[in-house]
């Protein structure tokens, strides 16, 4: 079974992620030593433990750094999240994402072969 990210309903909120996902990035290549990846012994899990980016993410927001809502000026009225980009970060996402793949991926060996 894959899983797929695909657009559908035009009327839901269209997203920017990318504050987000640079946030994250920044947060990756200042944290390289604590990788956030475990395998299991017997080979068959992956264990992400996200509470150092989350908590990296959390001390520069209260240190002023800003990161832009996703929602916009929509958060009120979304009550789902969607894979509608706004026009300026459609292509960006697909960037950002490879970004942090190739970031944990040097810094995590083990996981090269984890697609």
């Amino acid at each position: 079974m894959a899983n797929t990210i695909e657009e559908g309903d035009r009327s839901l909120v269209s997203l920017d992620y990318s504050s987000l996902l640079e946030a994250i990035l920044a947060s990756l290549r200042e944290t390289q030593a604590n990788n956030p990846f475990r395998i299991s012994q017997n080979g068959k899990h992956l264990f992400i433990d996200i509470d150092d980016i989350a908590y990296n993410l959390a001390i520069n927001v209260n240190q002023g750094k800003k990161i832009d809502d996703p929602l916009g000026g929509h958060g009120r009225d979304a009550r789902v999240a969607t894979t509608n980009f706004t026009l300026s970060s459609k292509g960006s996402f697909v960037r950002h994402n490879r970004e942090i793949r190739d970031c944990l991926q040097r810094s995590s060996p083990d996981i090269r072969t984890i697609h």
